[in-house]
């Protein structure tokens, strides 16, 4: 007797129904990174942007080696030489290029700003869609991305200059540079979500970057390599640490994690929620300031990214 087949849309509600583990791995996400921006800027204020990066990586690789014992196979997979090039570019891509670009553009600016500007990435994934996946917007769309785009533009353009960011205008700049970088990389992990362990996938974009960041530290500033010069900044090494722990273990493998359960749009809609958590804590503790027509523009950012994204899961 021939098996009965089970319905396509049984596979379809099979992987719907698991979502609230992508919500979950996106709010742990959206902590991790709340918490971060504070502890970036405090940290580059005493060592570069390439040192703090390459021992970010360098921390996080190490305590990842266990999982070439527990993923096994996963890690065979993924060292096929076509499969070990692809998970290269990408990882080269979303973490030493990208974050590269985002912390030389906070040591220029605030990490209000940093975090504020960073917030308007779903718009660049939104652009992105419209381009390589040919998603069409509807008008509350449209209203919602150019409210959004202007705000950035003119809080970009606001951000006063402080003691710690002396060049605000092109420290704005680098991070809105950022975002494309990002929302870029996004596009990319999600065509390959479902092709590769998240965890595995991350600690390659690590590894990419210890060495890219070894390189331009090796060329800028050797003597970071000296550990007992960083310990003389016991700030960056506690923000190092915490990132490496928290900003990379486990705030981009929780990423990858909502990656698979989760729409590329429902994942990027929560990065609107950093700013309720980063904000006040660089106000509170960098003592950072926060004008009126700051907060506005800020408001225009936040709302307009609700609008749009909202507007687009109405779509379904």
């Amino acid at each position: 007797m021939p098996k009965k087949r089970l319905p396509v849309h049984t596979t379809v509600h099979k992987k719907y129904s698991k979502k609230w583990i992508g919500y979950l791995a996106i709010l742990i996400n959206v902590i991790a990174w709340g918490v971060a921006p504070i502890l970036i800027k405090s940290g580059l204020n005493e060592i570069p942007a390439e040192v703090f990066l390459f021992y970010r990586f360098l921390i996080a690789s190490i305590l990842a080696l266990p999982s070439i014992f527990i993923l096994k196979k996963a890690w065979k997979h993924a060292l096929i030489p076509k499969n070990a090039f692809t998970l290269t570019w990408i990882g080269l891509l979303a973490h030493p290029i990208t974050l590269l670009v985002l912390f030389e553009g906070v040591v220029y600016t605030t990490s209000t700003a940093s975090t504020i500007i960073a917030s308007a990435v779903p718009i660049m994934i939104a652009f992105g869609s419209a381009m390589f996946f040919h998603e069409r917007f509807k008008k509350i769309q449209i209203i919602g991305i150019c409210i959004a785009t202007g705000a950035t533009i003119l809080f970009s353009l606001i951000t006063p200059q402080e003691k710690n960011a002396l060049h605000p205008l092109y420290g704005n700049f680098l991070v809105i540079v950022h975002n494309v970088l990002w929302a870029a990389s996004v596009l990319v992990m999600k065509k390959y979500a479902h092709a590769f362990h998240p965890f595995v996938m991350s600690v390659v974009g690590w590894i990419a970057g210890i060495f890219m960041c070894a390189g331009i530290v090796a060329i800028r500033s050797p003597q970071w390599f000296n550990i007992s010069l960083l310990l003389e900044h016991p700030q960056a090494v506690w923000s190092i640490v915490y990132m490496a722990i928290f900003g990379s273990m486990i705030a981009y493998t929780a990423y990858q994690v909502a990656q698979q359960y989760l729409s590329a749009t429902e994942t990027s809609i929560f990065s609107y929620l950093t700013p309720i958590i980063a904000v006040p804590l660089s106000v509170i503790v960098l003592h950072e300031s926060l004008t009126g027509m700051m907060i506005l523009t800020m408001s225009g950012i936040l709302g307009g990214v609700a609008v749009a994204e909202i507007g687009k899961m109405r779509k379904r």
